[in-house]
């Protein structure tokens, strides 16, 4: 983590081609946005034009830690979630527990800005600085339970995944 509390980047995942980009954390973000949710919705505003459907491949995802993440501070593990409803098509975000916000600052980044959409199921490991992209079509359709345990390769690690 930087000085002031932030890992100083937004991972841009782009699942239809399979890159990710490391962009810098805008210094008006720092500033403006201490929370995840306020991170999460400053980037869902500013990657929407308002004309994306929830369940289009236009649509992001947003997966943002907050400015206290990581410090040892109370609830500072949890997460926030955005992006647009497949109710309303309206921004929609949720707050998470679990470690996830604190392995995403220990991989050097603030959020994760998640777009596109590839055919086949993946999951994506995220360690410093490295994505790779896994196929994950052995998994697809299982309970939660089960494909947490087939991707955890440690307890040093954190997963964020769906249901069938």
């Amino acid at each position: 983590m930087t000085h002031d509390g932030y890992a100083g980047k937004i991972l841009e995942i782009d699942l239809t081609n399979q890159k990710a980009v490391w962009n810098p954390l805008p210094d008006d973000y720092r500033i403006r946005n201490l929370s995840g949710k306020a991170l999460a919705a400053q980037l869902l505003w500013d990657h929407t034009t308002g004309s994306e459907k929830a369940l289009s491949e236009e649509n992001i995802l947003v997966i943002a830690a907050a400015l206290l993440t990581g410090t040892g501070a109370p609830a500072s593990r949890r997460f926030d979630i955005a992006s647009l409803s497949p109710k309303d098509d309206l921004p929609a975000f949720s707050n998470c527990g679990g470690n996830l916000g604190l392995f995403l600052k220990k991989a050097g980044c603030d959020a994760l800005l998640i777009k596109g959409k590839n055919p086949d199921p993946q999951w994506i490991e995220i360690t410093h600085r490295e994505v790779k992209f896994r196929d994950a079509r052995s998994l697809w359709g299982t309970e939660t339970s089960r494909c947490r345990e087939a991707v955890l390769q440690d307890q040093n690690t954190a997963t964020l995944c769906i249901g069938p």
